[in-house]
């Protein structure tokens, strides 16, 4: 029960014309896809969101940011240093260089793009693991059916219906998302509602960390979304008193919410979270498999 993908589903009511079938992928962190694919390509969507952590891309050096700037843009209090430390040896983000990390190759995330956009047009935002993208990768996204949004939107046509979507980075910008979310911007932190919105299409955010959902969105002027899909979790990596199916149980834990999470996994108001499609660390999921997530929205 451990590593096998689970297919989820879930309807959605966003008063589209006609219903548009939508696979939600998150957290390959570039392990072989091809599973993956063979449930996208039996399920045949017609929009794929890749929410983040499709790849590894945090190599000491090769950019900017460390672990240490990344866990401040999470939230991640020092307090819980050592044992966020200890997480992060196990699914191999402290490895100091590329040839230790023998788990995953930098080819099989842009396999899973290539192949996912021959499917349906993906689009992608950005996780905790993608700290920057290598000239391939650009490449490949320039190439036509991936878009990346790092903390920007875009408008998508699909059956003849146009949705805005944006995607909400690791490395938040809250001022995007106060534009995107139809609020003026930031001013001393309040936002402000505009006189009227900019489209009346349905609007789709995507948000790696449900956390950031949770903490910036809900429950404020910035909630204008008709839907929300986010990853990041891996489903609480244990799940404790599962039943199968929907009913999976108390997860463990999440990054960014700690032990025993409410927002790990499932639907949550607007929000669908994914469990994630594989396991990276030397710790087993436990009641709780991958799995790739298909939203109906009506």
């Amino acid at each position: 029960m451990s590593d096998r993908i689970a297919i989820t589903k879930y309807t959605v009511y966003i008063g589209v014309k006609f219903p548009v079938r939508c696979a939600l992928v998150s957290d390959l962190h570039d392990r072989d896809p091809e599973e993956v694919l063979n449930v996208i390509r039996k399920e045949s969507p017609e929009l794929i969101f890749a929410a983040g952590d499709i790849m590894e891309r945090h190599e000491r050096g090769a950019s900017e940011w460390t672990v240490e700037k990344m866990n401040e843009w999470q939230g991640i209090p020092k307090r819980r240093s050592l044992f966020t430390k200890v997480i992060k040896i196990l699914d191999g983000s402290l490895l100091p260089d590329r040839d230790e990390r023998k788990k995953w190759d930098e080819e099989n995330g842009r396999r899973f793009l290539r192949e996912a956009g021959k499917i349906a047009p993906v689009i992608m935002g950005v996780g905790n693991h993608e700290w920057y993208f290598l000239p391939e990768d650009y490449a490949l996204m320039d190439s036509g059916q991936i878009v990346l949004l790092d903390n920007q939107d875009c408008e998508v046509a699909i059956k003849g219906q146009t949705f805005r979507i944006g995607a909400l980075s690791t490395r938040y910008d809250l001022n995007w998302l106060s534009g995107f979310a139809g609020v003026q911007a930031l001013e001393n932190g309040s936002p402000r509602i505009p006189a009227s919105p900019e489209s009346d299409a349905p609007k789709i955010l995507i948000c790696h960390h449900p956390d950031y959902y949770i903490r910036y969105v809900r429950d404020t002027p910035l909630d204008t979304f008709d839907l929300v899909v986010a990853g990041h979790t891996h489903g609480g990596q244990w799940r404790l008193f599962s039943k199968g199916g929907k009913k999976r149980g108390v997860p463990v834990f999440a990054p960014g919410q700690g032990m025993f999470p409410k927002y790990a996994y499932g639907r949550n108001g607007k929000m669908i979270v994914s469990s994630g499609v594989s396991n990276t660390t030397a710790i087993p999921r436990f009641g709780n498999p991958c799995e790739v997530v298909i939203i109906e929205m009506e």
